[in-house]
């Protein structure tokens, strides 16, 4: 068979084996031309090699006749009497692989039956069957141990077993163990199990030329037990804590996704909440957008409390003013008394030009409706005295009145599919209309059944009973003049 060039100068090193499954055919431990050597040279002797790589080696030992080249003090004299018989020498050939494969699967079967998920399961490959059992002893308690006879073998066991961590001897037939490293980290299964080589080829080059190779650690034999424990540890603790980062990223990976989710539906129900409360109250626009068992578009009965204000002489400014002067007007107008309704959270049905007709109480049902639309509409009294200062100032006539109301009325939405409006339908919204149109330039007119609601709160006067325009009998109707001051 022979031994390849570059590796005679150390064939006599101890521990050490040559590579490569041609030689590899057979067995051994890396120690036998070691001590012949040792022998050898004790003796004054030499050994020395002569190999031609795929033919064969020849081994030559020659040693001095006689004792007087050696150390006097080494030399023992045995008298032939002293010496015991001798008996004839035995040979014991083994054939190989049979011998490898020895209690591997009944220990296997062992290890299967005692599977315990609770401890980690190791593999260790190595055609030395001795070495083998020595292992496994030392493992079999604090792990599941499963063993393989060679690279191929434990390439094998590998996939079925799938360890946690593998122990490997690197000099075996079949499939080294750089080749049974390589192909672990080549499989998509395995390529992340830590692998130890436990191995006979000792030194500097060789742990270098293992790690290069994309072993975890390196141990040379013969080693301590318990600094191989100790190194199985720290690789299975760094394994299980590379493990809990690969869970924590995907966790992680799943919430940016779950997130990016997330923030765009938010996004898009901003978008429609923005594009709703241009047409709907915020509190109704709220509601669609967040959803619930309940419809607020649905036609539904309720009291409110109901304001419709208007402009006073709006119609002659118009028909006197450039239209850019009017819609200046109005978005001044319509500005300042939109931000008094949403502070009093009121809901703005609709515009009619220079009115508007707000209501409490829906789509959010509030205790206090009455006293919420009394309040408005008395900051919206001085809202536009504050106005009219600069309204006046460029000649334009204006003021306001307002119609307060309380009574049922029917909610809902109104319209076709292209355009919807949430607006209410009931005598209450009537009588609001009739009331502000009654009410003088600056003056607050209130139904009897609201004044009842706000009586501790305002200081109102009767203006008789008044009759109105779609009405039958008169209605009683109030000035709202202040509201009470506090105790």
């Amino acid at each position: 068979m022979g031994i390849k060039a570059d590796e005679l100068p150390h064939i006599f090193d101890r521990f050490r084996q040559a590579d490569g499954s041609i030689s590899r055919e057979y067995s051994g431990t890396g120690i036998g031309l070691a001590l012949v050597k040792e022998i050898a040279t004790l003796h004054g002797g030499r050994v020395s090699v002569r190999s031609q790589y795929g033919e064969g080696s020849t081994f030559e030992v020659t040693l001095p006749l006689g004792k007087a080249h050696l150390n006097a003090a080494s030399v023992v004299d045995f008298r032939e009497e002293d010496i015991g018989p001798i008996g004839g020498a035995h040979a014991l050939v083994v054939e190989e692989g049979a011998a490898s494969q020895e209690n591997v699967d009944e220990f296997n079967r062992e290890a299967e039956v005692g599977f315990s998920s609770d401890r980690p399961t190791l593999l260790y490959a190595d055609d030395n069957s001795d070495l083998r059992v020595y292992v496994r002893q030392l493992l079999a308690d604090k792990y599941n141990v499963f063993l393989a006879v060679d690279g191929r073998d434990g390439l094998e066991k590998a996939l079925r077993y799938r360890p946690d961590l593998i122990l490997s001897d690197q000099m075996m037939p079949q499939m080294s163990g750089r080749m049974l490293l390589a192909a672990i980290r080549d499989n998509a299964l395995l390529r992340t199990t830590p692998v130890i080589f436990l191995t006979a080829r000792a030194g500097t080059e060789a742990r270098i030329e293992s790690l290069d190779a994309g072993a975890d650690d390196y141990l040379a034999k013969p080693f301590d037990e318990q600094e191989l424990m100790a190194r199985i540890r720290n690789l299975l603790r760094a394994r299980s804590q590379e493990r809990e980062l690969s869970m924590l990223n995907q966790h992680l990976a799943e919430w940016n996704r779950t997130l990016e989710e997330r923030v765009r539906e938010q996004v898009d129900q901003l978008e429609r909440l923005s594009r709703l409360k241009r047409c709907f109250s915020p509190q109704l626009a709220d509601l669609i957008v967040a959803g619930g068992t309940d419809d607020p578009l649905r036609s539904h009965r309720r009291e409110l409390a109901v304001a419709f204000i208007d402009l006073r002489g709006f119609t002659a400014f118009a028909e006197i003013s450039e239209p850019e002067e009017v819609m200046t007007v109005l978005r001044e107008y319509h500005a300042a008394m939109g931000n008094l309704i949403h502070l009093h959270e009121g809901t703005l049905e609709r515009f009619t030009g220079d009115g508007m007709v707000v209501f409490f109480n829906d789509p959010l049902p509030v205790a206090d409706a009455p006293e919420r639309a009394v309040r408005m509409a008395v900051a919206m009294q001085e809202r536009v005295a504050q106005l009219s200062i600069g309204w006046r100032k460029r000649d334009y006539r204006l003021d306001f009145g307002v119609g307060l109301a309380q009574g049922y009325a029917t909610i809902g939405a109104i319209g076709f599919e292209a355009r919807w409006d949430y607006g209410a339908i009931g005598s209450v919204i009537n009588l609001a209309s009739r009331l502000c149109d009654e009410a003088k330039p600056g003056q607050i007119l209130m139904s009897r059944r609201l004044l009842s609601s706000v009586e501790d709160l305002v200081e109102a006067v009767p203006v008789g009973e008044l009759v109105l325009k779609g009405f039958h009998n008169p209605i009683a109707a109030y000035n709202l003049l202040r509201l009470k001051s506090g105790p």
